[in-house]
C-alpha cells in the first residue's frame, strides 16, 4: 500500500510517499526489490508491480519497458501511469518562450500531451485548453481508452488501436478520405482484435 506523508506533518512542503508492500518498487531511476525492505519512504512517487513481473536482473529502462508492456490504458493503475510518465517531459518545466516543436511530448497535469503544432511555450496556452496546439496521447506502447474526437487534430487514424469502454481491441481500418475515423468502434471503420 502507498500512502502520502500527512500535510500537517510536512514542514517542507514535499510530498513523501511511503510503501509497506512486499512488492518490486520503482522510485524515480532505482528499482527496490520487494524483498530488500518492507518499508520504503521516498520523495518521489512510488510504483509498486506485482513481485515476479519485473526480472531480477532488470535495470530501470527494462522496468519501464515491462510496464510499458502492460498495454491497455484501462488497466494501468494510477502509480503505473504516473512511472510510465515520468520519463517525459513536463510542460511547467518549460521556461515561457521556449520553442516546442511538432510530434514533442509534454505532460501536463498528470495527462500526456503531443504537439500538434510548434509554438512558443505561452503561459495561458495550457495543454488542456489548447486543442489547436496540443492532443491528448498515451505512452509508447500503451493502447488507449477510445474518448469522441472533437476534431480532425484528435481523430483517429488507420493502423490505431483502441480500447472500447467495454474492455475490447480494436483496430482502426478505415476513415475518411484522408485516413481519419472519428466514429465508435464497433459502427464504421474499426474491426474487433480482441474480446477481453
Amino acid at each position: 500500500m502507498i500512502t502520502k506523508t500527512a500535510a500537517y506533518k510536512n514542514t517542507n512542503n514535499v510530498t513523501l510517499y511511503t510503501s509497506t508492500s512486499d512488492a518490486d518498487k520503482i522510485i524515480g531511476d532505482n528499482i527496490m526489490r520487494g524483498s530488500s525492505n518492507s518499508t520504503t519512504i521516498s520523495k518521489r512517487p512510488i510504483t509498486e508491480v506485482p513481485t515476479g513481473i519485473i526480472p531480477e536482473d532488470a535495470d530501470i529502462e527494462t522496468a519501464r519497458s515491462v510496464l510499458a508492456g502492460m498495454v491497455l490504458e484501462g488497466d494501468l493503475e494510477d502509480s503505473e501511469m504516473e512511472a510510465l510518465l515520468d520519463v517525459y517531459q513536463k510542460w511547467d518545466d518549460l521556461p515561457i518562450g521556449e520553442w516546442v516543436n511538432p510530434d514533442d511530448m509534454l505532460v501536463y497535469s498528470d495527462t500526456l500531451y503531443k504537439v500538434v503544432q510548434g509554438h512558443n511555450k505561452q503561459a495561458d496556452w495550457t495543454p488542456d485548453i489548447t486543442a489547436a496546439l496540443y492532443t491528448r496521447a498515451v505512452p509508447e506502447n500503451v493502447i488507449p481508452v477510445w474518448v469522441q474526437p472533437t476534431g480532425v487534430h484528435d481523430s483517429y487514424q488507420v493502423g490505431d488501436f483502441v480500447q472500447s469502454p467495454e474492455g475490447t481491441i480494436w483496430e482502426c481500418t478505415a476513415g475518411d478520405a484522408s485516413g481519419n475515423n472519428s466514429w465508435a468502434p464497433g459502427v464504421y471503420g474499426w474491426t474487433l482484435v480482441e474480446a477481453e
